[in-house]
């Protein structure tokens, strides 16, 4: 089943586009030049605004060969479907060294989710895992 996720905006290079149709994300671009110093953030434009149907939500998360090469990760990225303003990116450099981008570089990726509806019930204690309460770092992992 295909729905329809609404996209605006003045500038036809803006796009949201997949590689391939079978990608997970959507690639989206910034649609100015900016640079972001190294251990700093920046409140990036995309000059796109979208129309999310009812039941969903979009996620902006980080390109994985920005976040491996370059230590960028991405913040406040959910929007829920009332939103309609312009999608803007939380882009933070966690790398040693500036970044630069050009208008219509690829700076993040967006997934489109189907919103689970869930009922919370307030317990008094939960069932025993063989994790239990152990934290991060508990699987060994460093």
């Amino acid at each position: 089943m295909t729905h329809t996720l609404k996209i605006k905006t003045e500038d036809k290079g803006l796009l949201w586009t997949r590689k391939d149709n079978t990608d997970t994300c959507y690639d989206v671009r910034c649609d100015r030049d900016f640079t972001v110093k190294a251990g700093e953030y920046e409140m990036v434009s995309t000059g796109v605004a979208l129309g999310i149907p009812a039941g969903y939500w979009v996620r902006i998360e980080a390109r994985s060969g920005l976040a491996c090469k370059h230590g960028v990760l991405i913040g406040a990225g959910v929007i829920d479907n009332s939103y309609v303003g312009e999608v803007k990116v939380m882009f933070y450099n966690g790398g040693k060294e500036d970044l630069s981008f050009s208008k219509y570089d690829r700076i993040a990726q967006a997934r489109i989710s189907m919103l689970e509806d869930f009922v919370l019930e307030e317990v008094d204690s939960l069932e025993e895992t063989s994790r239990g309460e152990k934290g991060f770092g508990s699987s060994g992992v460093k």
